[in-house]
């Protein structure tokens, strides 16, 4: 059985990420918080990571080793 997680599950989910980090969190760190939806749901929902970080007014960074 699938649960089917909304934009605002995401956004939601990632608000209680950075409160419980007091920081905008990376996936890792997002991952090992155990929350749902999964960083995967997040993305395919949302659009990509930074993309849904934007959408719950959490800071974003540029990915680090991209040519």
């Amino acid at each position: 059985m699938s649960t089917e997680y909304t934009e605002q599950d995401c956004i939601s989910s990632l608000r209680e990420a950075a409160l419980k980090l007091e920081k905008s969190p990376t996936q890792a760190e997002y991952r090992n918080l155990d929350l749902s939806p999964c960083v995967t749901h997040i993305c395919d929902i949302v659009g990509s990571w930074n993309e849904a970080k934007r959408a719950a007014g959490i800071e974003t960074y540029d990915q680090v080793g991209e040519a």
